[in-house]
This record gives C-alpha cells, structure tokens and sequence, in this order.
C-alpha cells in the first residue's frame, strides 16, 4: 500500500485513490490506518457516498448492524446526488439488505433485496437471499419458491441455490419434488469443494 498511500498528496482531488487504499488496508486487516484513511477521506469529500458505505463494510464485518445500517443510510441519502456512473447499485442495495436481514429486520430486508433485483434483474443471488430467507421463517413460500427457481434459471449448476429450491419445496409440503432437487444440490456442492484450491 505504500505507492497509494505516497499518491495521497500528489493527487489530492481525487477520491478513487481514497477508494483504493482503503480498499487495500481493509484486505490487509490494517484498521488503525484504514480509520484515519477513512476520515481524511470524508473530510476531504463529504458528499461522497462510498465513504459511509466504507464504513457499513467495516461494520458488517465486526457485527455491529446498528452502525453499519446508519451508515448505509447515510450513503443511500448522499448517493442520490452521485453521477450515474458511480451512483449506488444492485450491489450497494444487496449488501444494505443483508444488514436488515442480520439485525432482524426482515421487512426492511426484502425492500432492499427488491430493490437489487429491479437495478439487476439478473441479479440471482439477491433472488435466491430473499427466497431462502422467507423460507427459513416459513413466510410468503410461494413466492419464495418464484424467487428461488429464478435464482436457480439463472445459475443452474450453483448447489447453494439448488440446496434453497430442495427446502423450499420441502417447506411447502412437496418432499417428492424436493428429494431429487436436494440430490443434485449434493452433487453440485461436492464438485465446488473438489474445485477449491488447498492452502
């Protein structure tokens, strides 16, 4: 990180350098420098967007959702204003939802999923998070099994999706339907381990 961080003062007004080094100190687990990366960033670009959502990556990681949802409300609010070009996305939203979802906020959860999937309507994981979550509370199955098997239509050969479509068939009282797809979900996970490469 030392080149990033040496182009601090020579490139001051732009904040993708601020992006970057903090992207790299957040990989290389250096919180203490990722802190005072942070907030030089925000003084120096208060409207910029990705700084508290910077922040809601930092904690999320530490489970605190209380401050990671502030924070992504905040960067929701000042994203308004962004250039298209790099205004919040399927993504920012996706990751927005899974904070409600962790802090127990399913409702809130689903509008931010929702959300996701009209920005990318190819977007399977956020299908397959908001499927698999109605499941899991048994609530809204039918169209938890809507949103699963699109999730599935879009990446047939992902065995976690295969795995949500088994237990979401199963939820709804079809252990018939469920056993082969749950089969193949099996066969689907295993050959995803196979590929892992050792440490």
């Amino acid at each position: 990180t030392g080149v990033q961080t040496c182009a601090l003062p020579i490139y001051p007004e732009q904040s993708e350098i601020y992006l970057a080094v903090a992207d790299l100190q957040r990989r290389l687990k250096r919180d203490d420098e990722l802190a005072k990366t942070l907030a030089a960033w925000k003084k120096k670009f208060p409207i910029d967007w990705r700084v508290p959502y910077f922040n809601t990556i930092v904690a999320s990681a530490a489970k605190d959702y209380a401050k990671a949802l502030a924070a992504f409300a905040e960067a929701e609010t000042l994203g308004r204003d962004a250039p298209t070009e790099i205004a919040p996305g399927a993504p920012f939203y996706f990751s927005y939802g899974a904070a409600h979802e962790r802090a127990g906020d399913l409702d809130q959860a689903a509008g931010m999923f929702r959300k996701a999937i009209a920005l990318n309507p190819k977007f399977a994981n956020a299908y397959n998070y908001l499927g698999y979550m109605w499941t899991e509370k048994g609530t809204n199955l039918t169209e938890a099994a809507e949103l699963i098997r699109k999730a599935v239509e879009l990446e047939p050969e992902n065995g976690a999706y295969q795995d949500s479509l088994g237990w979401v068939l199963f939820q709804l009282g079809k252990p018939a339907e469920a056993l082969p797809v749950l089969q193949r979900a099996i066969e689907l996970l295993e050959k995803e381990t196979q590929r892992e490469p050792e440490d």
